[in-house]
């Protein structure tokens, strides 16, 4: 559920699947930007779901919907990285 909520015309979800030992790192290092945004332009919540996480972000307008996917989802790449080579 979205903490707050914008002037909604652009919405997306996301679902990344991954290996659940994955999960809670990924959450945990997402946690400090989905509750304190870099742009007031957009909102994101990452949840967990049976198979991995769901990123689901709002918008004022398409271009800060692609800016916040293109960053959550690149975090979500590197952490996945950090980890498989950690472990």
């Amino acid at each position: 559920m979205m903490k707050t909520s914008l002037t909604q015309k652009a919405s997306a979800e996301i679902r990344v699947d991954m290996p659940d030992e994955m999960v809670e790192a990924v959450l945990n290092a997402l946690s400090p930007e989905t509750e304190c945004p870099s742009s007031e332009r957009s909102i994101t919540d990452v949840r967990k779901t049976p198979d991995g996480i769901l990123v689901v972000t709002e918008a004022s307008d398409t271009t800060a919907m692609r800016a916040a996917l293109n960053s959550y989802l690149h975090w979500v790449q590197g952490i996945m990285d950090m980890l498989s080579k950690m472990g």
